[in-house]
C-alpha cells in the first residue's frame, strides 16, 4: 500500500514537472526580442517614476518596468535551449591580472583599480572605498575564470579608514569570506534592507541607503542611486533588500559605479541631476539570452547608450571576464564594448586610473 502511495505521489511530480515545463516553453518571453516593443518600453518613462515609492509589503520593486518572475521551469528551458556559436576570440578573451598588494594601497592615495568582476577599490583622501569585494569564487555556485588581483591576506593588510560599499545581495557582489578577510575596522554603506544579512561583519558601522540618499564623509559624498534589478540570497527573501549604483563625489571629480542593472532612462535623469562624471564604471555581461536578461542586465550596446546619457568623460566595463553568468563567454562583453566604443577604457584587473 506504501509503495502504491510513494509511486502515486512520484507520478504526480512527474506531471507536475513536465506540464509546468511545457508551460515554460509557451512562455510569451521566451522568444526573440521585439527591439523596438523594448524599446519603447525603457525610454518612454515619466521620470517621476524615478523617485516614486518603491517599496510595498516589505518588498522593494523597480517603479517604472515590472521584471517578469522567471521560474525554475522557465529557467531550465533557457539551460536546455540551443546555445548560439562564439568566435574564438569571444570564448578566449580574458583581462590580464596584475597583483595588487596591501603595501601598494597603504603607500599611494587618489586611484581607482579594478578588481575584478564588480569588485572596484578606490582610494581617495586617504580613505578606502570598495565596492562588492569578492576576492575568491563565488559560494555554492561559479568559479573564477581569472584569481582576484587583490587576494584575502593582501586584504587583511589593509590600513585605515576602509568602507565597503554594496550594490545587492547577489552572491557575485556580496561575499561573506571576503567581507570577513577585511581588517576588523571597517565601514559599511548598502541598500536599505541588506544590514540584517551582515550580520556581526559589520555590527554597528553599517549605513543603509534609501535611492537618491547621500552620506558625507569629510569631503567625499556617496550618493546611492536606482538601478533595475532585483535581489535575493535565500529562497524566500527575494527583493526584501534594494539593489543600486552608486556615485562617489570627491569633490574634485565624479566616479559612477554601476550596479547589476537592466537598461532604463535613470541615466539620462542621473546625468541631469549630477553633471560632470568623470568616470563610470559601467556593468556589462550575463546579459544573454535577450529574452531572459534584458530585465536585469543590460548589454554592450545599452552600456554604452546609457554611459553616453550620463554625458560621463570615460567608460570602464565592468561584471565582465571573471565569471560566466550568463550564455556568452565571459569575455564577450569587453570585446564587443571596444568595437562600439573605440575610446572604451578596457582595464585589466589590477590596472591603476590616478585621480
Amino acid at each position: 500500500m506504501l509503495l502504491k502511495i510513494k509511486n502515486i505521489i512520484i507520478l504526480l511530480v512527474v506531471i507536475l514537472m513536465v506540464t509546468t515545463f511545457l508551460y515554460a516553453l509557451q512562455d510569451k518571453d521566451i522568444k526573440d526580442v521585439d527591439e523596438t516593443e523594448w524599446e519603447e518600453l525603457t525610454t518612454s518613462h515619466d521620470p517621476v517614476l524615478f523617485y516614486a515609492p518603491h517599496e510595498k509589503d516589505g518588498k522593494f520593486f523597480n517603479p517604472w518596468i515590472k521584471r517578469p518572475d522567471h521560474g525554475f521551469f522557465t529557467m531550465l528551458t533557457w539551460r536546455l535551449s540551443n546555445k548560439p556559436e562564439y568566435t574564438e576570440e569571444e570564448k578566449n578573451f580574458l583581462p590580464d591580472v596584475k597583483n595588487i598588494t596591501a603595501e601598494y594601497i597603504n603607500k599611494n592615495d587618489n586611484f581607482i583599480t579594478w578588481l575584478g568582476h564588480a569588485s572596484i577599490l578606490m582610494k581617495v583622501s586617504g580613505k578606502v572605498l570598495l565596492f562588492d569585494p569578492v576576492f575568491g569564487n563565488i559560494t555554492f555556485a561559479k568559479k573564477r575564470l581569472v584569481p582576484s588581483t587583490l587576494s584575502y591576506d593582501e586584504a587583511a593588510l589593509i590600513k585605515g579608514d576602509i568602507t565597503v560599499l554594496l550594490t545587492h545581495s547577489h552572491y557575485d557582489h556580496l561575499d561573506k569570506k571576503s567581507l570577513e578577510s577585511l581588517p576588523k575596522n571597517k565601514n559599511f554603506v548598502v541598500p536599505k534592507g541588506l544590514s540584517s544579512e551582515l550580520g556581526d561583519i559589520a555590527k554597528d558601522s553599517i549605513v543603509e541607503l534609501d535611492w537618491w540618499e547621500e552620506l558625507h564623509s569629510d569631503s567625499i559624498k556617496i550618493i546611492f542611486l536606482p538601478a533595475q534589478h532585483w535581489s535575493r540570497r535565500k529562497v524566500f527573501d527575494t527583493n526584501k533588500s534594494l539593489w543600486g549604483s552608486y556615485i562617489i563625489d570627491t569633490g574634485k571629480k565624479k566616479i559612477f559605479i554601476c550596479g547589476d542593472t537592466g537598461y532604463s532612462n535613470i541615466y539620462r535623469e542621473i546625468g541631469l541631476k549630477y553633471p560632470g562624471i568623470e568616470y563610470a564604471f559601467m556593468s556589462t555581461g550575463a546579459s544573454q539570452p535577450r529574452w531572459f536578461m534584458r530585465h536585469s542586465h543590460q548589454n554592450e550596446l545599452e552600456a554604452i547608450r546609457g554611459f553616453k546619457e550620463l554625458k560621463a568623460k570615460y567608460m570602464t566595463p565592468i561584471h565582465w571576464g571573471t565569471f560566466i553568468l550568463g550564455e556568452e563567454p565571459a569575455g564577450y562583453p569587453a570585446i564587443h564594448v571596444k568595437r562600439n566604443l573605440p575610446g572604451a577604457m578596457i582595464m585589466d584587473c589590477g590596472d591603476i586610473i590616478k585621480l
